[in-house]
């Protein structure tokens, strides 16, 4: 099983705060770079963390906040995956709606239930011929409250290698936050552990902040 097996990523990356409420008036040009300007970058990362310039794969939909015309996104952004070096990888993305409402119900959207039927449903498709898919265990995960609303959750997916003498654990931790009409999704994947807790926090409050300016 390849260190980087990660089979997907979505992220996390609130966009940054507009001075008004609501995106109305506000110009293609102008969400788009509202969604980009709180994106992770690799200095928000401890030594050791690397950009891989590589995007994420199809799995990633099962956490973006983007459930078509009904909470239609007005500008998404995201990053590539950043690692570790070893199996830990996070990625982040942002969307700006058209108002808070509109973005509270994108946020209520990605429910935790829903998340974990998706994350099963996707690795059980994308089994390899030395990777069996065994289930998954959803997981409340604390986190310290963030942006106007925000939500956290883990799912342990269980992969067993076909042999059946290997049991290793794929760590999927997600963090949602929303501000006025921005959502922003960071995502943390990790195999055998999860991602520590200190770099997710400090990762999200580091979004949370940029929410405010």
């Amino acid at each position: 099983m390849k260190a980087r097996s990660r089979c997907l990523a979505v992220a996390t990356a609130a966009l940054a705060a507009a001075a008004c409420a609501s995106t109305v008036g506000a110009t293609s040009s102008d969400n788009n770079k509202l969604a980009k300007s709180v994106l992770l970058g690799i200095g928000d990362f401890p030594h050791g963390w690397s950009d891989t310039k590589q995007k994420s794969d199809d799995g990633d939909h099962c956490l973006k906040p983007h459930f078509g015309d009904t909470y239609f996104a007005l500008a998404e952004a995201e990053t590539t995956l950043f690692s570790d070096g070893q199996v830990a990888f996070v990625s982040s993305f942002g969307n700006v709606y058209k108002s808070p409402a509109v973005a509270g119900g994108a946020l209520d959207a990605v429910s935790f239930a829903t998340v974990t039927k998706c994350l099963g449903d996707y690795f059980k498709g994308h089994q390899t011929s030395n990777i069996r898919y065994e289930g998954v265990a959803p997981r409340k995960l604390a986190f310290p409250h963030l942006g106007e609303h925000s939500r956290a959750s883990r799912v342990i997916v269980q992969l067993r290698s076909k042999s059946g003498h290997t049991n290793v654990p794929f760590y999927v931790d997600a963090v949602l936050i929303q501000r006025k009409q921005l959502v922003g999704v960071l995502e943390f994947e990790e195999l055998s552990s999860p991602v520590g807790a200190k770099l997710e926090e400090r990762l999200a409050r580091a979004v949370g902040q940029r929410m405010k300016q």
